[in-house]
Parts: C-alpha cells; structure tokens; sequence
C-alpha cells in the first residue's frame, strides 16, 4: 500500500472583508473554493487537488504558517508580519505567506506555491 502525500493546507480567514476579499480573489483568479456548507471550516479548491482550504481567524493564521500546522495564508499586513531585509513591499492590505520548512523540504509545496502565484498574478 502507498502513503499519500501529506495534504497542502492553505488558510483563509474565516469572517469579514478580508475573507470574502479572499475568496473574491480566488475565483477571479480561477482557483473557485468548494465550501459545500457555509458553517464548514473546510473546504477545497477542485482546480488543485491535494490542497484543503482550513478557514480560521485571521489573527491565527500567521501563527499557524509560522508553526507549520498550514503551509499557506491569506492574511494582511498588519497580522503580525514582518518585512524581509531581501523582500520586497507590495502596495496591497492581502498577502500570500508560505511555511519556509515546508517550501525546502517538500516540493509538491513548492510547486503549489508557483501554481498559486501564477493564477493570481495572471489574474
């Protein structure tokens, strides 16, 4: 029998603007968030498979990529972010943060990491 790879995990804020803005995003972007029932705190996006929506309060989610429980978040600027001395700033209230671990140790995250910013960038 063979182990499935672990789930990708992206994290959207589960109430106010941020989240419908997030979502908003998504769909435009072609990446729709199946979330058959609106009470769920999970969901999936059918054009990405292995990847689960968790949806939680939008001050945990930075918490939750910093401590590897989710390999990705949506989230603002003021959440608890901090600018890289090599990053760069983007005039924009969403950000797309990633679990670095994750990004080196397992590449179906990097890979997801690209397909996402592709969309969105495409969008």
């Amino acid at each position: 029998m063979q182990n499935s790879p672990p789930e990708i995990r992206l994290a959207l804020p589960s109430k106010g603007r941020l989240a419908e803005d997030a979502l908003n995003l998504l769909t435009h972007a072609g990446l729709r968030v199946h979330k058959p029932n609106p009470r769920q705190l999970i969901a999936h996006i059918p054009d990405l498979p292995g990847v689960s929506v968790l949806f939680q309060r939008a001050g945990d989610i930075v918490v939750s990529v910093r401590d590897g429980s989710v390999d990705f978040g949506i989230t603002i600027r003021d959440n608890r972010l901090k600018t890289l001395d090599d990053g760069m700033i983007f005039e924009s209230q969403a950000w797309l943060i990633a679990n670095q671990r994750a990004l080196k140790t397992r590449l179906e995250v990097l890979q997801t990491a690209r397909t996402l910013i592709e969309t969105i960038v495409a969008y």
